[in-house]
């Protein structure tokens, strides 16, 4: 052992949860909700602009400033509100203090932040997921913007030189999104995120060449949302998503559903009067119009026109890159750049890049950081002198290289009735932090996915956990309205992981979503209007109770079911859709799948269905009546759009024509 290991044994960890007193956010929007409506009364706020007291905006304000001053993780988030108020509210706030003494709070806030993981100063925050890496940049950005001239407290730099250092950043995150896509793949929980900053930028920005790219990176945002929406909400498989995300696709209550909603004009939202989550600092922002009354983003007539549309569709899409690709791209390094695109897919103990960690940690001393601090134990020095971490995170299989969120294929297939969309062929026997694999989703939006628990004694709407992210990945191929998903559990606990294997899976199959519901078996089958699936198992399937599902999935009855099991390290589940048009009724969709023929060796799982037959052979491929299936795609491939992988453009033909320039 080297000294430097044990020296940073003792490193203390920093802080990163923060006191229940300062949750949440709801009086801040409301505050900000007045700020943007000079005069007027909404019906759920007790005051106006006109009579805001400063006692009353002080106590809004300042934990904000107590919450960021400490530097909790998510401290962006808040930084996020407070320069809105900051650009919004500088008139009104030194109206009602004359003293200067709000707008001088805000100013000090802000300018005593740390906006990037290079920067002087030890914390827990997460700088680097893809959705904060564009969150820190755009707030200091734009506070150097608010203050030009003012000495920023961290690093003794000035604002006018904060804003050209993240001007950089924001550039190499533009380029990235516009080349490879998304790492956080059309997950529901980070998309808005990515949006309040790019709104941001678009709102609040001086006018600059760089604005180009930020519109045609929320281009991409909007597209993903146009194919990947059904019934105003956003559903399938996502790179980042906790259990809510997935479990209360239905409820409207998510970010991104209240977004759709704003964009496609659902009416499910007062559009004037929401404001009660961070989405609205998107959907405001849609609103808000310049002095000369265009707005500062506009969704393209041909992207609406998408996510209107009712006609069936498949989308093969391909995002984000693989570990070996970054290496051939030169993304493995210090560099803003390069460490941003690695943080930003959650790598860490990769072979791959494992040495690139550690020496990152090292040079900007990081193993104060809660969620970089385990990598002290890999602070070896004799193993990293001789090159050989990378052998041993490949020999004893980490727990965590299944965190990384590489090169993602999605396949999605939506009709007028249903959606049912597949990871083809990610990553199998992999653990998955907050990976989702498979959904399928039924009018109304009620969801149903299956994962293999991470572990029982967490069951909370963390991740990974019982509902969120995965133990072990699947090999899940799926064909229009079939998928076949095939398990191999361990019967060994996975080096570094919380709990052992788990030997059963599950699906989140809540009755009380469904108009009929039958389990019979190792069948489970359910419906709503003219929808209906279908689970086949390979093994008998059983409720268990999950008393907290009721709860995590907004259920109204914790009486009825909600998780189906089945047991076994080696087994498959089957999803099949369909309609009461093609089937003629309920039970004779039961009847016909009730009798198709299923096969299941050590490797390979064959299904029948409707003169078809489908074949899946673990890790090695999947066939539909004898032809191969093609499982990795290129950037894009609908009915209306098509791109390569590396594609300089992408062209969008509806009635409507629109190019995405990615370059």
């Amino acid at each position: 052992m080297s000294k430097s290991f044990f020296r940073t044994l003792h490193v203390k960890t920093m802080p990163r949860k923060w006191p229940p007193k300062m949750e949440y956010r709801t009086e801040m929007s409301e505050l900000l909700w007045v700020m943007e409506h000079p005069g007027e009364k909404h019906p759920d706020i007790d005051y106006t602009s006109d009579t805001l007291t400063a006692e009353r905006a002080y106590d809004i304000i300042h934990p904000y400033k107590e919450y960021i001053g400490a530097r909790y993780d998510c401290s962006d988030f808040r930084a996020t509100y407070l320069i809105k108020l900051a650009f919004d509210a500088k008139k009104k706030l030194d109206e009602i203090t004359p003293d200067g003494s709000l707008n001088t709070l805000i100013r000090e806030t802000l300018t005593g932040f740390k906006f990037w993981i290079k920067s002087p100063g030890r914390d827990s925050m997460c700088y680097y997921s893809e959705n904060h890496l564009i969150s820190f940049a755009a707030l200091e950005y734009l506070t150097g913007e608010l203050y030009p001239d003012v000495i920023f407290a961290n690093d003794g730099l000035t604002g006018r030189e904060h804003t050209e250092i993240a001007k950089k950043r924001i550039e190499d995150w533009l380029e990235l999104r516009l080349k490879y896509g998304f790492s956080e793949f059309l997950s529901a929980c980070y998309y808005p995120i990515d949006l309040v900053s790019l709104g941001y930028l678009m709102r609040y920005a001086k006018p600059c060449a760089m604005q180009t790219k930020v519109r045609a990176v929320i281009d991409l945002l909007m597209l993903d949302l146009a194919h990947h929406a059904f019934e105003g909400s956003f559903c399938g498989p996502q790179g980042r998503a906790y259990p809510g995300n997935n479990f209360r696709s239905d409820d409207k209550e998510p970010n991104i559903d209240h977004i759709i909603d704003y964009i496609w004009d659902l009416g499910t939202y007062d559009k004037k009067y929401f404001c009660s989550i961070e989405s609205w600092l998107f959907t405001s922002t849609l609103e808000a119009r310049k002095s000369d009354g265009t707005p500062y983003y506009e969704v393209p007539s041909a992207i609406l026109e998408i996510g209107r549309s009712k006609e069936k569709q498949i989308v093969k899409s391909s995002t984000g890159l693989d570990l070996k690709e970054m290496g051939e791209k030169g993304l493995i390094g210090h560099e803003d750049k390069q460490i941003m695109f690695q943080l930003g897919m959650g790598a860490l103990t990769n072979p791959e890049i494992v040495d690139n960690t550690m020496s990152f940690i090292d040079e900007f001393d990081l193993y104060s950081n809660h969620f970089l601090s385990n990598m002290r134990y890999l602070n070896i020095g004799p193993l990293r002198k001789m090159g050989l971490l990378p052998v041993l995170t490949k020999k004893l299989k980490f727990f965590t290289n299944g965190f990384a969120l590489e090169r993602a294929n999605i396949y999605a297939y939506r009709t007028k009735d249903y959606k049912l969309a597949t990871l083809q062929a990610y990553k199998p026997g992999s653990s998955g932090a907050q990976q989702t694999t498979i959904e399928a989703v039924l009018p109304g939006g009620a969801a149903v996915y299956t994962n293999h628990p991470m572990r029982t004694d967490k069951k909370d709407g963390g991740s990974p956990s019982y509902w969120g992210g995965y133990g072990i990945a699947p090999y899940a191929v799926q064909h229009e309205n079939v998928s076949l998903i095939t398990y191999r559990l361990p019967a060994m606990r996975r080096f570094l992981a919380p709990a052992k294997a788990v030997k059963f899976t599950h699906a989140f199959f809540p009755e009380e979503k469904f108009d009929r519901v039958l389990v019979k078996n190792n069948l489970a089958f359910c419906s709503i209007g003219n929808a209906f699936l279908a689970l086949i198992a390979s093994s008998p399937l059983e409720y268990l109770p999950c008393p907290l599902c009721t709860l995590l999935a907004d259920l109204k009855d914790p009486f009825r079911r909600v998780d189906l099991i089945q047991r076994g390290r080696r087994q498959f589940w089957i999803y099949e859709m369909s309609t009461s048009e093609e089937e003629g009724s309920f039970d004779a969709f039961v009847g016909r799948i009730s009798e198709n023929a299923v096969a299941f060796g050590k490797n390979v799982l064959t299904y029948v269905s409707k003169g078809r037959t489908y074949r899946s052979d673990y890790g090695k491929g999947f066939w539909v009546n004898g032809e191969k299936m093609q499982l990795e795609y290129p950037r894009i491939d609908s009915r209306y759009v098509f791109a390569e992988r590396g594609a300089e453009k992408m062209e969008i033909r509806c009635k409507s024509n629109y190019t995405i320039n990615l370059k």
